[in-house]
């Protein structure tokens, strides 16, 4: 283990024991100047419970998208993006991004979901297709991206899909892909 990394240790071992115990200790510094590590955000990044593919409540497609670092993007949902527009520290613009879709998944798509790959593909975020923006023009390589508009609040969806802080490990991204459908 590294210093920073066991300072750290240290600082969330100090607090965890000052949050749930009557004991007294003699520490004079908490981890040396490392930040502590609060519940709540504990909770954000480990709290999640594996789903299998098969249990997931929708006979609908759903597009998955990977947004690895998801648990430091803000979560205001308040604000709508176009393209160009999008903002990279936004997790709801994250998600809703400007993707590279087939015409005959296009047509077919309810909802998207952002999932962090590198925390076993926790689900962090849902919103329902309410409608898809014009083509937004052609990527890098020429390919046609689409970008997403929706209202729809991200927890309560999680909630309705049963999706609320699982994680779906069986999720398969191809090598080097962005995204991955699924559907029953």
């Amino acid at each position: 283990m590294s210093e920073n990394a066991a300072f750290a240790s240290e600082n969330t071992l100090i607090n965890f024991i000052r949050l749930t115990s009557d004991i007294e200790l003699t520490n004079l510094v908490k981890g040396h100047g490392s930040f502590g590590t609060s519940v709540e955000t504990l909770e954000r990044v480990f709290g999640y419970e594996p789903l299998s593919l098969k249990e997931i409540c929708t006979d609908v497609l759903i597009l998955s998208v990977k947004v690895n670092d998801s648990f430091q993007l803000s979560r205001n949902e308040d604000l709508h993006y176009s393209f160009g527009e999008r903002d990279d520290r936004n997790l709801k613009s994250r998600t809703l991004g400007e993707w590279k879709i087939s015409q005959d998944k296009i047509k077919r798509l309810k909802y998207i979901i952002g999932v962090n790959s590198g925390a076993n593909n926790s689900v962090v975020s849902a919103y329902e297709i309410e409608h898809l923006k014009t083509e937004t023009g052609l990527d890098r390589k020429g390919n046609l991206r689409y970008s997403f508009y929706s209202d729809s609040d991200s927890k309560l969806l999680l909630q309705t899909l049963g999706l609320y802080k699982k994680c779906l490990s069986e999720l398969k991204f191809g090598s080097g892909s962005e995204k991955v459908y699924i559907n029953k």
